[in-house]
């Protein structure tokens, strides 16, 4: 069988859980021993130090345009060309025009089941993939119970076409030796178990005003000099509750920092606490865990698979 996946997320430069997810996969994919052959379509040229298996056929677009437009206008000619029979897209993105089998992977629904952070024009292209994906994908990829469920409210019949597979953590996150631990904080201005740690995109949904506010509040609580750090991407949060977060005393915004870094920040964090209003997942909780870190996390969402009883 010849199996084709969408890498095209791969040429982001800042990659967080979903670019993550897709590279740990098609990593996972070079390593098996199997007569199936594997193709990674791009829109455009990738960057060669992300780590791509050589054992894996990687197919580059020049596209200088929208990645929809090279999704429905070039892509379904080159899987036809490649006689690709099923074709899979980690982002819930699936190209309408080509009559190859596909598989989507929908890694939550915010629209859905937090509509106040994600609604109208922001949903409109969330929800015309899921539309797409319950038309023309031969299975869909729930990653949890709680994504699943959420997709059966909208669409009862895919039930029989949905799995859960969650994700995992890459072998990457571990603890790591106390010299190189301290290297690591001090080029943030950090000591070990002397900050809460936050990762995730600046967006609405992860509640970070309110948690900021509940730092206020129990910092007398903790030990002195307890700082509160946010990592992640700008999402949709406003640049006025950005500077709002930043001029509380205590308070650290690093943004984007590399995965070793980010690895570091884990190993030596106090806890790690997720207070989002919902997640499909909750990578960074299960990335915390394997660092040795504790988390406390809001109790909603798909996140409460994650974290069980931890």
């Amino acid at each position: 069988m010849r199996i084709g996946i969408d890498v095209s997320i791969l040429s982001e430069s800042e990659r967080t859980g979903v670019e993550n997810y897709c590279l740990e996969l098609v990593g996972a994919l070079g390593r098996l021993k199997t007569e199936h052959e594997f193709h990674l379509f791009s829109h455009r040229t990738l960057n060669r130090k992300i780590g791509l298996p050589e054992t894996l056929k990687l197919h580059e677009g020049r596209a200088s345009g929208k990645l929809a437009v090279w999704r429905e206008l070039h892509l379904p000619s080159r899987l036809e060309r490649e006689r690709i029979n099923v074709f899979h897209s980690p982002v819930t993105a699936l190209p309408m025009r080509s009559n190859v089998k596909k598989v989507a992977t929908v890694h939550e629904l915010t629209w859905l089941s937090a509509p106040g952070y994600q609604s109208g024009l922001s949903a409109l292209p969330h929800r015309a993939r899921l539309a797409y994906a319950a038309y023309g994908a031969s299975a869909i990829i729930a990653v949890s119970s709680d994504t699943r469920n959420s997709i059966a409210k909208v669409y009862p019949d895919l039930a029989g076409r949905t799995v859960v597979i969650p994700h995992g953590v890459s072998e990457d996150f571990r603890r790591i030796p106390e010299r190189e631990l301290a290297r690591q904080l001090a080029r943030y201005g950090l000591r070990e178990t002397a900050y809460l740690l936050c990762v995730g995109r600046l967006d609405k949904k992860k509640n970070l005003p309110a948690l900021a506010e509940a730092f206020q509040q129990a910092r007398y609580d903790l030990p002195v000099g307890t700082q509160l750090v946010f990592v992640g991407k700008k999402g949709d949060l406003s640049q006025r509750d950005l500077w709002r977060l930043e001029k509380i005393d205590g308070v650290q915004i690093t943004y984007y920092v590399p995965q070793a870094d980010l690895i570091a920040l884990m190993n030596g964090a106090l806890m790690l606490v997720h207070p989002a209003a919902h997640e499909g997942f909750g990578l960074p909780a299960l990335e915390a865990m394997a660092c040795g870190a504790p988390v406390i996390a809001a109790r909603r969402g798909g996140i409460v698979e994650v974290t069980g009883d931890a």
